[in-house]
Order: C-alpha cells, then sequence, then structure tokens
C-alpha cells in the first residue's frame, strides 16, 4: 500500500474468498497452500480519510497461464 493519508484497513480475497483483513502494517501476506489451477487475487484497501481502492490479479499455479 502506497499513500499519501495513512492505510487502515486492507482485505485479500482468493477467488472471491475473503482471507485475511489487516488493520496494521506491514501491509503484506503470504497465502499458503493455494490449490493447482487458474485464480484471481484481489485486495481491497481504506484508508483514514474513507477512500478506498481495489486491484486484482489473475495467476495460475502448476499450469500454463
Amino acid at each position: 500500500i502506497d499513500t499519501v493519508n495513512n492505510p487502515v484497513n486492507m482485505e485479500v480475497y482468493l477467488d472471491i474468498e475473503l482471507k485475511y483483513t489487516i488493520i496494521n502494517a506491514p501491509w503484506e501476506i503470504a497465502i499458503p497452500n493455494v490449490s493447482n489451477g487458474k485464480h484471481r487475487i484481489e485486495v481491497k484497501a481504506w484508508d483514514d480519510k474513507g477512500f478506498g481502492g481495489s486491484r486484482n490479479s489473475e495467476f495460475g499455479v502448476n499450469i500454463d497461464y
């Protein structure tokens, strides 16, 4: 997370399932035991002013993608 305001909350989704909610630094995680196949990760974050945003990425584990 890189922002001029202070981040206060981050949610991490794997294949639309909420996996983690992070409320303080460090703003990083590792998701263990991701199954083989195609996946989508999405991160939603909010700052102390109430502004939010999200980003997502698709990736594959042990497959051509």
